[in-house]
């Protein structure tokens, strides 16, 4: 055979051998990134943009685990101060609740009012007297809590804001710490009738503190 087709011969099969490995390291490529990705499982629904985890001032608090197919290293856009408050607000969401929108005044005349052992407390009643105010005409009188009593004796509010303030800090003042306890507080604001309501009560802090798994954040408070 001449040389200069050995030559030829030569150079077509080193094309041939190059575009072979190329082409199976790009397959292998794409296998590895396809695997990646399935084992991480990212929850895209429940990642949010930003670089820390608002109000949690430990960040070893954040759960980022591979293992658990979850990856989350950040979470809750600037909106929210706390990420008590986002909770709040999607548990608000679920119900189609006018409340939605109010998770920051909620946190804040919580721990204004030192009810910070439990925020959930406050958005349970509401839930538990008006639905959230989604029931007759409660959101109309921005009260939610059924706070007065009924027909003429219900206190009516100016807005969502004050109402949650103004709640808040009298049934602090009123029940202290026995707030935390709605079984023991439901005959005196409910009625002697309201046997299921301190129950209904707590049912409804639960929902709430299980929102806090549903978007890997710490227990909520």
């Amino acid at each position: 055979m001449p040389k200069n087709m050995t030559t030829t011969t030569n150079l077509n099969m080193n094309k041939k051998y190059i575009l072979t490995i190329s082409f199976l390291f790009f397959a292998l490529n794409i296998i590895l990134s396809l695997i990646f990705s399935f084992k991480i499982g990212i929850h895209e629904e429940n990642v949010i943009k930003d670089e820390k985890v608002l109000g949690i001032s430990n960040s070893s608090l954040i759960y980022n685990s591979q293992e658990n197919g979850i990856v989350q290293a950040s979470y809750i856009s600037t909106v929210y101060q706390d990420y008590r408050a986002f909770i709040l607000d999607k548990y608000f969401e679920k119900y189609n609740s006018p409340l939605k929108g109010y998770g920051n005044d909620f946190i804040v005349a919580c721990d204004k009012y030192n009810l910070t052992e439990d925020c959930t407390i406050i958005p349970a009643i509401a839930y538990v007297e008006t639905g959230l105010c989604t029931l007759g005409i409660s959101a109309k009188q921005f009260n939610c809590w059924g706070y007065g009593g009924s027909n003429s004796n219900r206190v009516v509010f100016n807005n969502f804001s004050n109402s949650i303030d103004t709640v808040t800090r009298i049934l602090a003042s009123s029940y202290g710490s026995s707030i935390f306890n709605p079984l023991s507080m439901a005959h005196n604001y409910c009625g002697s009738h309201c046997n299921n309501w301190g129950e209904g009560v707590n049912t409804q802090r639960n929902e709430i503190k299980q929102l806090s798994k549903v978007y890997y954040l710490p227990d909520m408070k």
